[in-house]
């Protein structure tokens, strides 16, 4: 019995990639992520707390003691505050080329494309696309019907 060099390869490509999504689904269920969101200031976590990425840059800095890290966080908390907007920026400017996209893609699809393509984007069906993902408020669908 001869065993194929691609069947071998294949397996070996199957087995490594299932203990990765093993070992990341592990380590995702055993930190879930941290609500991170605006609370009256800016790097502030909806309980209070910091944000993931004050607490992250105090542990990458490690203050000497509790004077130091005092002085230092309004500069953490400025930077997570630029960063967040950078970010909302960013999602508001890729949501907008989707909308443009879709605008765009509509006359050249058929009905099954243009459902695959509102699934992608976070729309249910045609007749009622919905708000893609973003800011409340945002604008309206350019196929949207009465």
């Amino acid at each position: 019995m001869r065993i194929d060099r691609k069947a071998v390869l294949v397996l070996a490509a199957t087995f490594l990639l299932g203990a990765a999504a093993g070992a990341l689904g592990a380590g995702a269920a055993l930190h879930p992520p941290r609500p991170d969101g605006p609370a009256g200031q800016a790097g502030a976590a909806t309980d209070g707390r910091p944000t993931r990425f004050v607490t992250d840059m105090e542990r990458l800095l490690q203050p000497r003691d509790a004077a130091q890290r005092a002085a230092l966080r309004p500069f953490l908390m400025a930077a997570d505050s630029a960063n967040r907007a950078t970010v909302s920026a960013a999602h508001d400017s890729l949501l907008e080329h989707i909308r443009r996209l879709d605008a765009d893609l509509a006359p050249l699809l058929d009905a099954r494309q243009v459902e695959r393509l509102h699934e992608f984007i976070g729309q249910k069906t045609l007749e009622d696309p919905g708000q893609l993902p973003g800011p409340a408020g945002g604008p309206e669908h350019p196929r949207r019907r009465p």
